[in-house]
């Protein structure tokens, strides 16, 4: 299978309708480095050992980075995801779908994320020429997103 036609795709419903393409050589550079295990250990006054294991139901990182010369969007773009970005409680759709040129095929992977504040900034971009940073169609290089997988069942801010 080929995945030159795939791109990342990101979107909301609610109260936000946007729905965005993303550039598709975006790497997802945390896939593998996060474990849902969590584990505590302590020891009883004897010395033994007690280990405590569980495993989270949600909260993978997903952050998608640009190489240097990759993963470029427009200000346009850049402006569309700052709005979500700050759009308390905003549960998005992030997928790598198939596209052929005008519609959205088959899922590779398909998450409900929010935008991972706690590890601020939870987006980061660098502009490409810096003359023209202000024009809508200007160009920023992509140097981090970072989301996390959540429950839409359960996600929901707290005031």
């Amino acid at each position: 299978m080929l995945y030159n036609d795939y791109v990342w795709r990101l979107s909301s419903t609610s109260p936000l309708e946007i729905d965005i393409q993303l550039p598709k050589d975006l790497e997802w550079v945390d896939e593998f480095t996060w474990s849902p295990v969590r584990q505590t250990i302590s020891e009883t006054l004897t010395g033994a050992l007690i280990v405590q294991e569980s495993k989270l139901k949600k909260g993978k990182p997903i952050t998608l980075q640009g190489k240097d010369d990759m993963g470029w969007i427009t200000r346009l773009t850049a402006e569309t995801l700052m709005q979500m970005r700050d759009s308390i409680g905003l549960v998005m759709s992030i997928q790598y779908v198939h596209w052929n040129g005008s519609i959205y095929g088959d899922i590779l992977h398909d998450f409900d994320v929010m935008f991972r504040h706690y590890e601020s900034p939870a987006i980061e971009l660098e502009s490409v020429l810096r003359f023209n940073g202000f024009e809508p169609e200007a160009w920023y290089k992509v140097r981090g997103l970072k989301f996390m997988e959540v429950d839409l069942n359960v996600a929901s801010p707290c005031s």
